[in-house]
């Protein structure tokens, strides 16, 4: 089995790491194309879960701007 290494250097299985990568480009579209999307809008619009995009945020991968 292969592995690939994320963020924090941990390996998943190759299988998760293209899931990952899907989601996070997934996300990252939504929000060039939703200026101001809250995580509510995110979740409901792209079926992506709140714990991942909260790890998106975490990660500095995205950020959400608070009104």
């Amino acid at each position: 089995m292969f592995f690939e290494k994320n963020y924090k250097n941990q390996e998943l299985c190759y299988k998760c790491y293209e899931k990952d990568k899907s989601e996070y480009s997934i996300v990252k579209n939504y929000l060039l194309e939703n200026n101001g999307a809250t995580i509510m809008d995110i979740y409901y619009d792209t079926n992506v879960t709140i714990k991942t995009i909260e790890r998106y945020i975490k990660e500095g991968k995205i950020e959400i701007i608070d009104e």
